[in-house]
């Protein structure tokens, strides 16, 4: 292996926690843009979290589904609460909205 291979192998084949705290803090603050289609911000959530477990941290779905609504604007309260009051799991074809 050449010098400058194993600098970056030891670069990012642990993760810092500097890193690790600033993907936390950009998954709990994860916000949906106001032209954003709905699919495209749980795509961008779900691929944070992903992030997140490449780094060794527990994401779970449900804490990524809290992620994601907690990050919708407010033209979606409606569901959100439908969703965040119904008994039992979250589910991720309820976040989709597909049948």
């Amino acid at each position: 292996m050449t010098e400058a291979w194993e600098i970056l192998v030891r670069r990012y084949e642990a993760p810092s926690v500097a890193n690790v705290m600033r993907l936390e803090q950009e998954f709990v603050s994860f916000r949906m843009s106001p032209t954003e289609p709905i699919e495209k911000f749980i795509t961008r959530a779900k691929s944070k979290a992903q992030e997140l477990r490449a780094v060794c941290v527990d994401i779970t779905a449900a804490r990524t589904s809290n992620t994601i609504l907690a990050g919708l604007l407010r033209d979606y309260l409606p569901a959100v609460i439908a969703i965040t009051t119904r008994p039992g799991d979250l589910r991720w074809k309820m976040l989709l909205m597909q049948s």
